[in-house]
């Protein structure tokens, strides 16, 4: 009789991706700066899937609008200038 090791497997079943929950981490932590802010974003929107990103863009306006409106409305702008 042979024991057989067998590993656990483990469950990708997330509410939220965890690319998702890392890029509103970072965001949040380099709010204070503007230009880095801007970077950040990008960055984030080249991490994220299409699909992620319409949540993603509302989270944004609801935590940002108030102070960074303009760069949110260049970034997302952008980035539906180039899926058309």
């Amino acid at each position: 009789m042979s024991h057989v090791a067998t590993t656990p497997v483990l469950s990708l079943s997330y509410s939220h991706p965890p690319m998702l929950d890392y890029v509103k981490l970072i965001l949040t932590k380099v709010s204070f700066n503007k230009a880095l802010f801007e970077k950040e974003l990008r960055k984030a929107l080249k991490m994220l899937l299409p699909t992620e990103v319409p949540d993603f863009r509302a989270w944004c306006y609801q935590q940002f609008a108030r102070i960074y409106r303009r760069v949110l409305k260049r970034v997302f702008g952008s980035l539906e200038l180039a899926g058309s």
